[in-house]
């Protein structure tokens, strides 16, 4: 019997903490924060190969909150670079995450 795998189990996820990255749509990957603070001042940068770059500004990402990033004008045999930066929580120091979709 087929079954659909449990957010936890699925092969299309990656973690970089606080952040979750579901990616079972390569056109819409999402991202959650699955941690126990605010991300503030988050943003997205995305380049594609041809280096056009799209930048997008999510502001304060509550712990559960999610958002999607939108590449269906891409050709699906695209590599997505992308830079998701954030601040802890009352912190100065910013953090980034860097990965491809």
């Amino acid at each position: 019997m087929l079954s659909t795998p449990e957010p936890h189990e699925s092969v299309h996820q990656w973690r970089h903490r606080p952040w979750m990255l579901h990616t079972c749509d390569p056109g819409h990957p999402r991202l959650a924060n699955f941690g126990d603070h605010d991300a503030e001042f988050v943003r997205t940068s995305a380049t594609a190969p041809d280096g056009e770059e799209q930048i997008q500004l999510w502001g304060t990402v509550e712990p559960g909150d999610e958002f999607n990033l939108c590449f269906c004008d891409e050709p699906e045999d695209r590599a997505i670079q992308v830079i998701l930066a954030w601040f802890d929580q009352g912190s100065e120091v910013e953090r980034s995450w860097t990965f491809q979709v």
